[in-house]
Protein backbone atom coordinates (compact mmCIF):
# COMPACT_ATOMS: atom_id res chain seq x y z
CA UNK A 1 0.00 0.00 0.00
CA UNK A 2 1.17 3.52 -0.75
CA UNK A 3 2.94 5.08 2.23
CA UNK A 4 0.96 8.32 1.85
CA UNK A 5 -2.35 6.39 1.98
CA UNK A 6 -1.23 4.59 5.13
CA UNK A 7 -0.31 7.89 6.82
CA UNK A 8 -3.64 9.46 5.82
CA UNK A 9 -5.58 6.48 7.17
CA UNK A 10 -3.75 6.67 10.49
CA UNK A 11 -4.47 10.38 10.74
CA UNK A 12 -8.17 9.78 10.10
CA UNK A 13 -8.28 7.12 12.82
CA UNK A 14 -6.50 9.42 15.24
CA UNK A 15 -8.85 12.35 14.52
CA UNK A 16 -11.87 10.09 14.88
CA UNK A 17 -10.65 8.91 18.26
CA UNK A 18 -10.08 12.48 19.41
CA UNK A 19 -13.60 13.45 18.29
CA UNK A 20 -15.12 10.60 20.28
CA UNK A 21 -13.12 11.62 23.34
CA UNK A 22 -14.17 15.26 22.93
CA UNK A 23 -17.86 14.42 22.59
CA UNK A 24 -17.95 11.94 25.46
CA UNK A 25 -18.70 13.85 28.68
CA UNK A 26 -16.30 13.45 31.54
CA UNK A 27 -17.40 11.81 34.77
CA UNK A 28 -17.36 15.19 36.48
CA UNK A 29 -19.65 16.67 33.83
CA UNK A 30 -22.07 13.75 34.16
CA UNK A 31 -22.32 14.21 37.93
CA UNK A 32 -25.18 16.52 38.97
CA UNK A 33 -24.41 18.62 42.05
CA UNK A 34 -26.57 17.53 45.00
CA UNK A 35 -29.08 19.89 46.62
CA UNK A 36 -27.82 21.75 49.66
CA UNK A 37 -30.54 20.14 51.83
CA UNK A 38 -32.48 16.90 51.66
CA UNK A 39 -35.78 18.60 52.44
CA UNK A 40 -38.32 18.95 49.61
CA UNK A 41 -40.46 22.09 49.15
CA UNK A 42 -43.69 20.11 49.59
CA UNK A 43 -42.55 19.02 53.07
CA UNK A 44 -41.93 22.60 54.28
CA UNK A 45 -44.57 24.00 56.62
CA UNK A 46 -42.69 26.82 58.34
CA UNK A 47 -39.93 29.23 57.31
CA UNK A 48 -38.00 31.55 59.61
CA UNK A 49 -35.63 34.20 58.20
CA UNK A 50 -33.01 36.17 60.13
CA UNK A 51 -31.00 39.03 58.58
CA UNK A 52 -28.50 41.48 60.00
CA UNK A 53 -30.05 44.85 60.96
CA UNK A 54 -33.54 43.79 59.82
CA UNK A 55 -36.54 42.26 61.60
CA UNK A 56 -36.97 38.49 61.63
CA UNK A 57 -39.68 37.02 59.40
CA UNK A 58 -41.78 33.95 60.21
CA UNK A 59 -43.92 32.36 57.49
CA UNK A 60 -46.34 29.49 58.08
CA UNK A 61 -48.29 27.29 55.66
CA UNK A 62 -52.02 27.42 56.48
CA UNK A 63 -55.19 26.20 54.79
CA UNK A 64 -55.44 29.36 52.70
CA UNK A 65 -51.77 29.35 51.68
CA UNK A 66 -48.64 30.91 53.15
CA UNK A 67 -49.14 33.48 55.89
CA UNK A 68 -46.67 35.85 57.50
CA UNK A 69 -46.85 35.61 61.30
CA UNK A 70 -43.98 37.94 62.23
CA UNK A 71 -43.48 40.86 62.19
CA UNK A 72 -46.95 41.28 60.62
CA UNK A 73 -49.90 38.92 60.38
CA UNK A 74 -50.77 39.11 56.69
CA UNK A 75 -50.94 36.82 53.63
CA UNK A 76 -47.57 36.17 52.00
CA UNK A 77 -46.78 36.93 48.37
CA UNK A 78 -47.03 33.63 46.37
CA UNK A 79 -44.19 34.48 43.97
CA UNK A 80 -41.83 35.28 46.84
CA UNK A 81 -42.76 32.03 48.59
CA UNK A 82 -42.02 30.00 45.44
CA UNK A 83 -38.49 31.43 45.35
CA UNK A 84 -37.88 30.81 49.05
CA UNK A 85 -39.03 27.19 48.72
CA UNK A 86 -36.77 26.60 45.71
CA UNK A 87 -33.84 27.86 47.76
CA UNK A 88 -34.06 24.67 49.86
CA UNK A 89 -33.06 22.74 46.70
CA UNK A 90 -30.23 24.98 45.50
CA UNK A 91 -27.25 22.96 44.22
CA UNK A 92 -24.13 22.48 46.32
CA UNK A 93 -21.05 22.60 44.08
CA UNK A 94 -18.60 21.75 46.86
CA UNK A 95 -18.84 20.36 50.37
CA UNK A 96 -16.23 20.53 53.13
CA UNK A 97 -16.29 19.51 56.79
CA UNK A 98 -15.95 22.72 58.77
CA UNK A 99 -14.24 21.01 61.69
CA UNK A 100 -12.31 23.39 63.91
CA UNK A 101 -11.97 26.05 61.20
CA UNK A 102 -12.96 29.55 62.30
CA UNK A 103 -16.37 30.31 60.67
CA UNK A 104 -15.46 33.99 60.42
CA UNK A 105 -13.06 33.08 57.58
CA UNK A 106 -16.16 32.41 55.49
CA UNK A 107 -18.29 35.31 56.71
CA UNK A 108 -20.28 33.01 58.98
CA UNK A 109 -19.59 34.58 62.37
CA UNK A 110 -22.14 36.05 62.30
CA UNK A 111 -23.71 34.95 59.00
CA UNK A 112 -25.19 37.46 56.60
CA UNK A 113 -28.53 35.67 56.81
CA UNK A 114 -30.14 32.53 58.18
CA UNK A 115 -33.16 30.65 56.89
CA UNK A 116 -34.78 27.73 58.69
CA UNK A 117 -37.06 25.29 56.88
CA UNK A 118 -38.98 23.39 59.57
CA UNK A 119 -35.97 22.19 61.64
CA UNK A 120 -33.29 22.53 58.94
CA UNK A 121 -31.22 25.71 59.17
CA UNK A 122 -29.00 27.21 56.45
CA UNK A 123 -26.51 30.01 57.17
CA UNK A 124 -25.18 32.23 54.39
CA UNK A 125 -21.77 33.84 54.58
CA UNK A 126 -19.33 35.60 52.27
CA UNK A 127 -18.74 35.10 48.54
CA UNK A 128 -15.75 32.97 47.52
CA UNK A 129 -13.69 35.26 45.22
CA UNK A 130 -12.54 32.71 42.63
CA UNK A 131 -15.83 30.97 41.79
CA UNK A 132 -18.09 33.85 42.94
CA UNK A 133 -20.12 31.31 44.85
CA UNK A 134 -21.42 31.89 48.36
CA UNK A 135 -20.25 30.04 51.44
CA UNK A 136 -23.15 28.25 53.09
CA UNK A 137 -23.22 26.34 56.34
CA UNK A 138 -25.50 23.50 57.40
CA UNK A 139 -24.61 22.03 60.80
CA UNK A 140 -20.83 21.41 60.62
CA UNK A 141 -20.58 21.23 56.83
CA UNK A 142 -19.53 24.04 54.50
CA UNK A 143 -21.02 24.33 51.00
CA UNK A 144 -20.47 26.51 47.96
CA UNK A 145 -23.67 27.53 46.15
CA UNK A 146 -24.48 29.88 43.29
CA UNK A 147 -24.92 33.44 44.55
CA UNK A 148 -28.23 34.23 42.84
CA UNK A 149 -30.71 34.39 45.70
CA UNK A 150 -29.61 36.79 48.44
CA UNK A 151 -31.92 39.57 47.24
CA UNK A 152 -34.86 37.29 48.06
CA UNK A 153 -33.64 37.05 51.66
CA UNK A 154 -32.43 40.60 52.26
CA UNK A 155 -35.40 42.64 51.00
CA UNK A 156 -37.67 44.63 53.32
CA UNK A 157 -40.57 42.96 55.10
CA UNK A 158 -43.04 44.48 52.62
CA UNK A 159 -41.47 42.41 49.81
CA UNK A 160 -43.00 39.32 51.43
CA UNK A 161 -46.54 40.71 51.73
CA UNK A 162 -49.18 39.64 49.21
CA UNK A 163 -50.13 42.65 47.08
CA UNK A 164 -53.65 41.30 46.60
CA UNK A 165 -56.12 43.62 48.31
CA UNK A 166 -58.93 41.18 49.16
CA UNK A 167 -58.80 37.70 50.71
CA UNK A 168 -59.36 34.59 48.64
CA UNK A 169 -61.91 33.26 47.93
CA UNK A 170 -63.83 36.51 48.16
CA UNK A 171 -67.48 36.50 47.09
CA UNK A 172 -68.79 40.00 47.73
CA UNK A 173 -72.41 40.58 48.80
CA UNK A 174 -72.14 44.29 49.71
CA UNK A 175 -69.83 47.03 48.50
CA UNK A 176 -70.13 50.44 50.14
CA UNK A 177 -67.80 53.06 48.67
CA UNK A 178 -67.84 56.87 48.81
CA UNK A 179 -70.87 57.75 46.69
CA UNK A 180 -71.78 54.16 45.83
CA UNK A 181 -73.60 51.50 47.87
CA UNK A 182 -74.27 48.15 46.18
CA UNK A 183 -76.14 45.33 47.93
CA UNK A 184 -76.98 41.87 46.63
CA UNK A 185 -80.36 40.25 47.20
CA UNK A 186 -81.19 36.71 46.00
CA UNK A 187 -84.60 37.98 44.89
CA UNK A 188 -83.65 41.27 43.21
CA UNK A 189 -79.98 40.82 42.34
CA UNK A 190 -77.71 43.82 42.77
CA UNK A 191 -79.23 47.12 43.87
CA UNK A 192 -77.63 50.55 44.02
CA UNK A 193 -78.95 51.94 47.31
CA UNK A 194 -77.09 55.22 46.88
CA UNK A 195 -79.41 56.08 43.99
CA UNK A 196 -82.45 53.99 44.96
CA UNK A 197 -82.15 52.09 41.69
CA UNK A 198 -83.70 48.63 41.54
CA UNK A 199 -82.43 46.53 39.96
CA UNK A 200 -78.93 47.71 39.04
CA UNK A 201 -77.32 46.74 35.71
CA UNK A 202 -75.87 43.36 36.69
CA UNK A 203 -73.07 43.36 34.11
CA UNK A 204 -71.81 46.74 35.30
CA UNK A 205 -71.76 45.52 38.89
CA UNK A 206 -69.92 42.32 37.98
CA UNK A 207 -67.18 44.26 36.19
CA UNK A 208 -66.71 46.47 39.26
CA UNK A 209 -66.67 43.48 41.64
CA UNK A 210 -64.07 41.71 39.52
CA UNK A 211 -61.87 44.80 39.70
CA UNK A 212 -61.97 44.53 43.50
CA UNK A 213 -61.62 40.74 43.66
CA UNK A 214 -58.45 40.69 41.53
CA UNK A 215 -56.95 44.04 42.51
CA UNK A 216 -53.18 43.95 43.17
CA UNK A 217 -51.35 46.96 44.52
CA UNK A 218 -48.28 48.54 42.97
CA UNK A 219 -46.71 48.41 46.42
CA UNK A 220 -47.70 47.80 50.03
CA UNK A 221 -46.44 49.76 53.04
CA UNK A 222 -46.96 49.58 56.80
CA UNK A 223 -49.57 51.96 58.16
CA UNK A 224 -47.54 54.32 60.36
CA UNK A 225 -50.44 56.45 61.62
CA UNK A 226 -54.23 56.63 61.62
CA UNK A 227 -55.43 56.38 58.01
CA UNK A 228 -56.77 59.48 56.29
CA UNK A 229 -59.67 59.28 53.87
CA UNK A 230 -63.23 58.02 53.49
CA UNK A 231 -64.56 54.80 54.95
CA UNK A 232 -65.47 51.85 52.75
CA UNK A 233 -67.09 48.57 53.78
CA UNK A 234 -67.15 45.19 52.03
CA UNK A 235 -69.34 42.28 53.10
CA UNK A 236 -68.50 38.73 52.01
CA UNK A 237 -70.66 35.64 51.89
CA UNK A 238 -68.65 33.48 54.31
CA UNK A 239 -65.95 35.78 55.68
CA UNK A 240 -65.77 38.66 58.15
CA UNK A 241 -66.66 42.12 56.94
CA UNK A 242 -63.81 44.32 55.78
CA UNK A 243 -63.32 47.99 56.71
CA UNK A 244 -61.08 50.04 54.44
CA UNK A 245 -60.14 53.72 54.24
CA UNK A 246 -59.93 55.23 50.76
CA UNK A 247 -57.71 58.21 49.97
CA UNK A 248 -58.09 59.02 46.28
CA UNK A 249 -55.31 61.50 45.59
CA UNK A 250 -54.70 63.31 42.33
CA UNK A 251 -51.80 61.12 41.25
CA UNK A 252 -52.68 57.77 42.82
CA UNK A 253 -55.07 55.84 45.05
CA UNK A 254 -54.26 54.73 48.60
CA UNK A 255 -56.42 52.11 50.29
CA UNK A 256 -55.66 51.48 53.97
CA UNK A 257 -56.55 48.33 55.86
CA UNK A 258 -56.48 49.43 59.54
CA UNK A 259 -56.87 45.89 60.87
CA UNK A 260 -53.82 44.67 58.95
CA UNK A 261 -51.93 47.93 59.48
CA UNK A 262 -51.15 48.23 55.76
CA UNK A 263 -51.56 50.75 52.93
CA UNK A 264 -52.09 49.46 49.39
CA UNK A 265 -51.03 51.84 46.60
CA UNK A 266 -52.74 51.86 43.18
CA UNK A 267 -52.42 53.96 40.05
CA UNK A 268 -54.89 56.72 39.20
CA UNK A 269 -56.11 54.58 36.29
CA UNK A 270 -56.93 51.78 38.71
CA UNK A 271 -58.79 54.23 40.93
CA UNK A 272 -61.20 54.96 38.08
CA UNK A 273 -62.01 51.25 37.85
CA UNK A 274 -62.32 50.59 41.59
CA UNK A 275 -64.40 53.53 42.76
CA UNK A 276 -67.24 53.75 40.26
CA UNK A 277 -69.40 51.61 38.02
CA UNK A 278 -68.18 51.33 34.43
CA UNK A 279 -70.25 53.04 31.73
CA UNK A 280 -73.02 50.86 30.37
CA UNK A 281 -71.34 51.00 26.96
CA UNK A 282 -68.34 49.09 28.40
CA UNK A 283 -70.44 46.06 29.32
CA UNK A 284 -71.04 43.19 26.88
Amino acid sequence: MNTRLIVNALLLLLLGGLTIVALKPSKDAEKTPPPVTSITPTAIEQIHIERQNQPDITLVLADGGWQMQEPLQVPALPGKMDRLLKLAEIKSFAQYPLGDTDPSRYGLNPPTARIRYNDTQIEFGAVEPISSRRYTRIDDELHLVDDTFMHHLMGPVTDYIDTKLLPQPARITRLKLPGLHLVYSPDSGWQNLSQNEQPQNQDQVQILLDEWRFARAIRVEPLAQSPIGQDAFITFENQPDLHLVIDNQADHLRISNPEQGLIYHFSHTKAEKLLRLPPASDTP
